[in-house]
């Protein structure tokens, strides 16, 4: 390996190797940096009040879209401060938000070289581990989406909690503790830390045996207690939403770990072959998805696989600690997305941010291995693939960011894969925005027959039917969403104002019904009445 263009690369130094890794991803993600927020970006930065007024009341002491008038089991106050500090300096301008997820997700990757060159002293497999986790297109979910910001921000702060753990030193494990406090405040899935952190102790030690695990079992325990600790404020002071209630209604899904763990097995293969092929990109993957009640060859062959991998790890600890260091890290960093902890939702690229760190250190491994047992004709054809793999996989990335450039761009993208009704009502209220309410109705018709269970979606419907003067199919699509949400005002608030332009007694009488109805157990459905009543 010795005259292989990774072995020559990996002579400069630290800070050179990371200027290189900064340069690379910067042209993978530079087209991002003009494009705009949407989809979950609306409730989450520019129609959120706490985070347009920056609110430190609101924004630490209540869920993540309660400025957007939403009910949400998320908490994390550190990056909801990221979006409102943003916010304060160009309001709802693209650039700084991309930029600054660029940072963030280049940062991480740069801390993570440094943290397996810090555990394998192995500059090639850092190096090439940490590019590929940062250009692999598969990351584009968490990347060029804002409001995937989430996991590059708390992979940051883990990663960093993770290099300082590895020094006993005082100062720097309370800077550990520092920075796995502000990994549980970016993300939840911050709760896997105290394993990760266990596992990097081990291998820091020079012999994995049972001393060096009491050692680390020791050493992990403050990161234990203060993720029970963020775990009990989650089940009391702030439970917002019935934390523990991922599923509003249950399913065969929500209701069996067996179906949850059978499925996530299933799917397996599918997330190896995101990593390995990544042309299909896409979001809205759940509508796709097969929950699986018993068990498939795919979710077999990936059980097996996993135990194979891990043995073989336990069997060549000695002599090749990555590969056991890769299976551990992958089987850690599945279990939030695995469905041991029924999540609402089964199947997103970005729940592969994390684990793809374990994929890609196998990779390497595996490459550089070939490289060892290469005669340097073959080195040659080996480095010259390497560079077609990194150029391919760049390109991609560059391809996906411009699906992520506008709505009708992406949206149009989403159900080029999948007939999702979001993807639809989401595309719909673009046309509408943009005053294109011919195509807004027919998009919002598709999405309602789809899934006719959203009360937005008829309500979004009816106010393109109003755009268009056609008030009575306005009104019947203002009905049918109170019919499915009998508590959705906003509908009562536009019937309330038809009625009173057109003096419909009948129909003013209706809301006020409705109204009073619902003022039996909110009092402030009775003041929206009084407000209505008063209006010109």
């Amino acid at each position: 390996m010795s005259k292989s263009l990774l072995n020559h690369l990996t002579r400069l130094n630290n800070f050179y190797l990371a200027s290189l890794l900064f340069l690379i991803t910067l042209f993978c993600y530079s087209n991002t940096f003009w494009n705009g927020l949407f989809f979950d970006d609306e409730h989450f930065i520019y129609n959120n009040q706490a985070v347009k007024s920056f609110d430190i009341n609101n924004l630490f002491g209540k869920s993540l879209v309660s400025g957007g008038g939403k009910l949400s089991n998320y908490y994390r106050p550190v990056l909801f401060s990221g979006f409102s500090i943003e916010y304060q300096l160009l309001k709802d301008n693209g650039f700084i938000y991309h930029f600054d997820s660029f940072i963030i997700h280049t940062a991480g990757g740069i801390v993570l070289f440094l943290l397996l060159l810090k555990l394998f002293k192995n500059k090639s497999l850092s190096f090439l581990t940490a590019l590929l986790f940062l250009i692999h297109p598969v990351q584009t979910e968490a990347v060029a989406y804002i409001s995937g910001r989430g996991d590059p921000l708390s992979f940051l702060f883990i990663v960093l909690s993770l290099y300082a753990s590895m020094t006993k030193k005082m100062k720097i494990t309370i800077l550990s503790l520092v920075c796995f406090i502000l990994a549980l405040l970016s993300k939840e899935i911050a709760l896997m830390t105290p394993g990760l952190i266990f596992l990097v102790i081990l291998f820091s030690q020079e012999k994995l045996s049972g001393n060096a695990i009491k050692k680390s079992i020791i050493r992990t325990l403050p990161y234990a207690l203060l993720a029970g600790g963020y775990f009990l404020l989650r089940l009391t002071v702030l439970n917002f939403d019935n934390t523990l209630n991922f599923y509003k209604t249950t399913t065969a899904y929500s209701s069996s770990l067996f179906v949850r763990l059978s499925t996530f097995f299933n799917l397996l293969p599918t997330y190896i072959g995101l990593l390995g092929f990544p042309k299909n990109l896409f979001m809205e993957r759940d509508e796709e998805v097969q929950i699986i009640t018993s068990p498939t060859f795919s979710s077999v062959l990936s059980v097996l696989g996993l135990m194979t991998g891990v043995a073989l790890g336990v069997l060549k600890r000695k002599t090749s600690p990555v590969i056991l260091f890769s299976f551990l890290w992958i089987g850690i960093t599945f279990i939030p997305t695995s469905g041991i902890i029924p999540i609402n939702g089964i199947f997103y690229e970005h729940f592969l941010y994390f684990p793809s760190v374990g994929f890609f250190l196998l990779f390497s491994f595996i490459w550089l291995w070939l490289y060892r047992k290469s005669p340097q004709k073959l080195i040659f054809c080996l480095d010259f693939l390497l560079v077609i793999i990194i150029l391919l996989l760049s390109l991609r990335t560059i391809a996906r960011n411009g699906e992520w450039h506008d709505p009708i761009t992406f949206y149009n993208q989403t159900l080029s894969h999948v007939q999702s009704p979001r993807a639809y009502n989401n595309l719909a209220m673009v046309y509408a925005e943009n005053g294109d309410n011919k195509n807004a109705i027919a998009n919002y018709k598709k999405a309602i027959k789809l899934q006719d269970t959203y009360a937005e979606s008829h309500y979004n419907l009816g106010n393109s039917y109003f755009a268009l003067n056609d008030t009575m199919s306005a009104e019947a699509e203002y009905k049918a969403a109170l019919k499915i949400d009998p508590a959705f005002y906003l509908a009562y608030i536009k019937l309330f104002s038809m009625y009173k332009i057109t003096q419909n007694q009948q129909g003013i009488g209706f809301v006020e019904t409705g109204l009073k109805q619902l003022g039996t157990y909110n009092p402030q459905f009775l003041d929206l009445l009084k407000q209505l009543k008063k209006t010109p």
